[in-house]
């Protein structure tokens, strides 16, 4: 039986079970990292060293293992494997409620840079950096236009280095330099959050807010001051300052005396129950949609007595795109598990492209040979996905999540009847509207 989240894994873990269990594994005679460049996610990265071996940088490859694995690998797992979750044996679960909050983005008269035509004509002028670097400001700025970057420079600055042929820093070059709004301001998305967990508090509901600026851009910090300013008692639970093993007991402690606790999605997404939570505010669209799920999951589990509700705060624009791709994305690994009911972030129709910024950049450059390398380039400095392009917004309308078969049903219908892929009947109640993100 499987009850870990399988795309979160990786492929060799699978490799080494199923040469114990699978004849057909075994008689295909692959080796662990041929089974996992067939089935799992794998990169070659060439390492070039300062040392020089007759007057050349010396480079070597070194083979790495990212998360994730590929739809194909059901071939070795559909005849003798139990795909079991949480809510299969868990029926005292208490309904499990989502909504999409669209939200009109500051008048800051920026919205011509984050057109996507903007940023494809950066990309056709200066190349992958620069559309890496765009990507962040559109993906982020919106959110963080009023904080202060540590670094103490005046500005929010976007930029990429070009490098030699031989990989060296070659040139520093800045893209967007967007400005730093007065501390006092207040922007809509923060108005729209104050006003949210007002009317949990007022309910006495306490609230997870995840975050994903946190570093040179520290968003948790302001809107621990906001929260506080308007007398809700919040706390950030800052990954630097508590380490790993003191969380579960330091979250204890803080539950007890806050309204919300503001973290990092990945600071909470294993390990820890977050029973003493009813509400979970997505601030920011989380492209790490596994740890997404799972962070939602610490909320929604066994021992929470309340209905759990799921926020997403979106700008229209851009960001509502981004919601878009992990619509698709959090659709396309349900529906592996049996579960074909789309997620509604907004279009979450099933896509190939399953990567949101590889997703994103596609849309904005036409060109997807490219798509990896700005991908790659984005990903080392990007904090936060989000900000403005057009899409249709989801319904502001809550929906309850079904009940669903309880492992004594099933164990009694699989004594008479063969085993069938379990769909949802018509009517039931995950509709549009719906994140989908309960897939713990």
């Amino acid at each position: 039986m499987l009850t870990g989240t399988l795309f979160g894994g990786k492929a060799s873990d699978l490799y080494r079970l199923l040469r114990w269990t699978s004849p057909e594994m075994r008689l295909t005679r692959r080796a662990e990292k041929e089974f996992v460049e067939r089935y799992g996610y794998a990169e070659s990265v060439e390492i070039i060293d300062e040392k020089r071996a007759y007057g050349r940088h010396i480079r070597r490859s070194e083979f790495r293992e990212r998360p994730g694995v590929s739809p194909a690998v059901y071939r070795f797992l559909l005849s003798r494997t139990a795909f079991g979750a949480l809510r299969d044996v868990a029926v005292a679960l208490p309904v499990y409620m989502e909504q999409q909050k669209d939200i009109a983005p500051p008048a800051l008269g920026l919205d011509h840079l984050f057109e996507k035509s903007y940023g494809g004509r950066l990309y056709h002028e200066q190349g992958k950096g620069a559309l890496s670097a765009w990507l962040r400001a559109a993906l982020g700025y919106y959110n963080i236009a009023a904080v202060a970057p540590t670094s103490g420079i005046e500005g929010h600055i976007y930029d990429f280095t070009s490098r030699d042929e031989d990989g060296q820093a070659k040139e520093r070059n800045v893209v967007l330099t967007l400005p730093v709004l007065p501390e006092r301001t207040i922007l809509p998305k923060e108005r729209e959050l104050l006003d949210l967990l007002r009317l949990e508090a007022s309910e006495g509901r306490k609230s997870v807010i995840l975050v994903e600026q946190t570093t040179a851009r520290p968003l948790p910090l302001r809107l621990e001051k906001i929260l506080r300013l308007s007398g809700l008692r919040a706390v950030y639970l800052n990954t630097t300052r508590v380490p790993a093993g003191e969380r579960e007991e330091w979250i204890e402690v803080q539950a007890h005396q806050i309204d919300a606790l503001i973290t990092h999605p990945k600071a909470v997404e294993t390990g820890l129950d977050l029973v003493m939570f009813q509400t979970v505010v997505a601030y920011e669209a989380i492209y790490a949609v596994i740890s997404l799920a799972q962070a939602v999951c610490r909320v929604w589990r066994l021992g929470q007595t309340r209905p759990v509700r799921v926020f997403a705060l979106g700008y229209r624009g851009i960001e509502l795109e981004a919601w878009n791709v992990i619509a698709r994305k959090i659709s396309w690994a349900k529906s592996v598990y049996g579960d074909f009911v789309p997620s509604a972030l907004g279009d979450a129709g099933v896509d190939d492209n399953l990567d949101l910024l590889r997703a994103l950049t596609e849309r904005i450059t036409g060109d997807a040979k490219d798509s990896e390398a700005v991908l790659t380039t984005t990903l080392a400095g990007i904090e936060a996905p989000l900000s403005d392009l057009p899409t249709t917004p989801a319904p502001d309308v809550i929906h309850s999540v079904e009940v669903f078969e309880t492992w004594a049903d099933w164990a009694a219908r699989r004594g008479t009847v063969a085993m069938a892929p379990r769909r949802r009947q018509p009517g039931s109640a995950e509709s549009p509207g719906q994140l989908g993100l309960g897939i713990g």
